[in-house]
């Protein structure tokens, strides 16, 4: 059994609830993902990494790439928070320490697409992923309720493992083959540094990806500049060249 996790004071307290009541009071979704991103640093926020998971031959969305995340229900999860613990550990073996601050939530309805035959419909729910990178959302055709609307919530979350070089991963192979850490030039580039080609699920996830990377170098900025403060207070208010 999970350890319990701690919440930093920027997660909001929608996602301390269960999944049912989060979609109660967004009436334009009718169901919830959650998803995780992890970070390693290596020297620096510039050179820091996520971890992606390549989706399975067989699966959808085949040799796509993403961030670990699936599902919601409250059959499953005590809270939105506990879902995206779940999936985590689920399709990457981590254990979640901390969940730290979110990514993506959607509060607004996009509107419905109007394909013109089943074709065109499937394939814009593939690609409509929301306009904004902070409001992941996206359609999918369902063969009993056809177009259904899905919310994803992204949380950046700190693990338990100590996420060196080691092999720490363990993927759940019938949906995921690969996993790798990439740096926000190779995500922006769309591919790794040996020039192979990424392809990620949607457009949608790879500006949450994005989005993700930008908060990450915002909030370690912040952290910086707080260090001098603090070492000042530290040091009686002396510079120490030594440190």
């Amino acid at each position: 059994m999970d350890e319990p996790y701690t919440v930093s004071d920027a997660i909001p307290a929608c996602l301390k609830g269960r999944p049912s009541e989060f979609l109660s009071s967004r009436p334009h979704l009718q169901r919830l993902m959650a998803a995780a991103m992890v970070f390693r640093a290596r020297q620096g926020a510039a050179a820091a990494q996520t971890l992606l998971l390549r989706r399975a031959p067989s699966d959808s969305y085949p040799l796509r790439w993403e961030v670990p995340g699936g599902s919601t229900s409250d059959r499953k999860d005590g809270s939105v928070l506990d879902g995206v613990r779940r999936e985590l550990r689920e399709e990457t073996g981590l254990g979640a320490r901390r969940m730290l601050y979110t990514v993506g939530m959607l509060e607004e309805a996009p509107p419905m697409p109007t394909p013109t035959d089943l074709g065109a419909e499937e394939e814009e729910a593939r690609n409509d992923e929301g306009d904004d990178a902070r409001t992941v959302s996206f359609w999918e055709f369902d063969q009993r309720h056809g177009m259904v609307r899905w919310g994803k919530v992204t949380v950046v979350v700190d693990v338990d493992e100590d996420l060196g070089d080691g092999s720490v991963v363990r993927l759940d192979e019938r949906e995921h083959d690969r996993w790798a850490w990439a740096t926000r030039a190779e995500v922006e580039a769309g591919r790794w540094a040996d020039g192979e080609e990424i392809r990620f699920v949607t457009e949608g996830s790879w500006r949450s990806i994005l989005e993700g990377f930008r908060l990450y170098a915002e909030k370690a900025d912040k952290e910086r500049e707080m260090d001098g403060p603090r070492l000042m207070a530290k040091f009686g208010g002396k510079a120490n060249k030594g440190l």
